[in-house]
């Protein structure tokens, strides 16, 4: 909702609540272990910003093209194998040792669960984000991911 202001939307109080709601509860996650805040405290505190970053401009372009779902959550999913593959390449310093994952795709388990993680939890999941996007405004989708946690919680 703060990107939102900033831009002149009209944001309710429903979705300051649920923004409010979402910093807290990562802050509570990340700040209850007694130890002194670290970069990734920081990182995981920036996390709630930049879904809300990403929700607002995914918004923003899904109402100016809304039968471009699919396009624009191709680039989503192509911008995220991107980072992640120069995360690792900063992480490991070079091109990491990759025996030990070649093993594993033979693996049914491991397939079935490479397919699970990268079709369903992130490319469909995006489309679905994308498609609401263009229906709903950003804050009210927030606060559906806001309460992601809980619904986890439940099912585990």
């Amino acid at each position: 909702p703060i990107i939102e202001k900033l831009t002149g939307v009209r944001v309710t109080a429903q979705a300051w609540g649920a923004a409010a709601m979402a910093m807290v509860g990562a802050a509570i996650l990340e700040l209850s272990g007694g130890e002194v805040p670290g970069i990734g405290d920081f990182l995981a505190l920036l996390q709630p910003v930049m879904f809300g970053y990403n929700f607002f401009r995914t918004e923003q372009v899904m109402r100016k093209f809304p039968d471009q779902a699919l396009p624009i959550s191709t680039i989503q999913v192509l911008v995220c194998a991107l980072l992640g593959l120069a995360w690792t390449l900063v992480d490991a310093h070079g091109v990491p040792d990759l025996s030990g994952l070649l093993a594993h795709v033979q693996d049914p388990v491991f397939d079935m669960a490479l397919l699970w993680v990268s079709l369903l939890s992130t490319a469909f999941i995006l489309v679905l984000q994308s498609v609401s996007l263009g229906k709903l405004p950003s804050s009210e989708v927030a606060v559906v991911f806001s309460s992601e946690p809980l619904w986890a919680a439940g099912f585990a």
